[in-house]
C-alpha cells in the first residue's frame, strides 16, 4: 500500500517583495486564451512554488521596514517604502 504524504497546497495572495516576479506578471495577458501552456505552467512553478520556509526566504527575499512614530510611541511595520509619513 502506498502512503500519500501530501494532499494539499496553499496559495498566498500577498506581495512579499515588489522587486520579485508575481503571478500576474508571469501569466501576462490571457484574453481569449482558453488554457495556459505546459511551458508557462512550468515557468510559473519554477518562479513561485516553494516546498519549505527556507526555500520561501531564498526565493522571495521578503523585506520588512519598521518605522517609529514618536508622537504615538508606536512601531509601524510595512513591506512598502512609499506612503510613509515624513514624521516616521
Amino acid at each position: 500500500m502506498n502512503t500519500i504524504t501530501q494532499t494539499n497546497r496553499t496559495i498566498l495572495f500577498e506581495e512579499i517583495n515588489p522587486e520579485k516576479l508575481n503571478l500576474l506578471t508571469l501569466v501576462g495577458d490571457v484574453r481569449g486564451v482558453n488554457s495556459v501552456s505546459d511551458d508557462k505552467i512550468k515557468e510559473i512553478n519554477d518562479a513561485l512554488l516553494v516546498r519549505s520556509f527556507d526555500e520561501f526566504l531564498e526565493k522571495f527575499e521578503p523585506v520588512v521596514y519598521s518605522y517609529f512614530d514618536a508622537n504615538n510611541q508606536k512601531v509601524i511595520y510595512t513591506s512598502k517604502t512609499g506612503n510613509i509619513e515624513d514624521e516616521f
